[in-house]
């Protein structure tokens, strides 16, 4: 049994508007290796790097990743985006306009449309809606339009304040306690 002592470094972010108590973990494990953890409210995240540049620190090397990469490293198994079902309902609305414009439904027709339109909540639960709002277009579900999850958002607004974080500590010879 081989046992290695190492240093892990923990920062307590806290007073951050619409973000509860962070608690990041990070490590320089060897030479352009390195971990971080990241904790919120009982929900973590972590990631490993094996190759984050021959001298660089695990610090730096987050500071310059985008969140989009940090998102598919942290959260791998979380959606980044998700349908936009206010842009799909406006969608099927000014489509079913277009359709009154041209007389291609009653009036009847087209009220009925609507309130099945204003209720939908997802493409996969309102398929046949859909289908029946967008028939003389049999490509309508290749033009889904989507938006970033919560998740995602959240998650961003997370990767922002650690990557502030990790910029103090860099700027401070002394971070036993950076105040803003």
């Amino acid at each position: 049994m081989n046992i290695e002592k190492s240093t892990i470094n923990k920062l307590r972010i806290t007073d951050v508007e619409r973000i509860d108590l962070l608690n990041v973990l990070y490590e320089d494990i060897e030479p352009g290796k390195g971990r971080v953890i990241i904790e919120c409210y009982g929900k973590s995240w972590t990631s490993y790097w094996s190759a984050i540049g021959k001298n660089r620190k695990i610090t730096q090397f987050f500071i310059d990743c985008n969140n989009e990469y940090l998102f598919d490293r942290f959260a791998a198994r979380s959606d980044r985006l998700v349908e936009d079902i206010d842009a799909i309902i406006i969608k099927a609305k000014k489509h079913i306009i277009q359709l009154r414009k041209d007389a291609s439904i009653t009036e009847f027709n087209a009220r009925e449309l609507w309130e099945k339109a204003l209720n939908i909540e997802s493409v996969e639960q309102d398929y046949s809606v859909l289908n029946e709002i967008f028939e003389e277009d049999e490509d309508w579900n290749h033009d889904i339009p989507y938006k970033d999850s919560s998740d995602y958002v959240y998650l961003c607004k997370i990767f922002n304040v650690v990557r502030e974080a990790f910029q103090k500590i860099i700027n401070s010879n002394d971070f036993e306690q950076i105040v803003a």
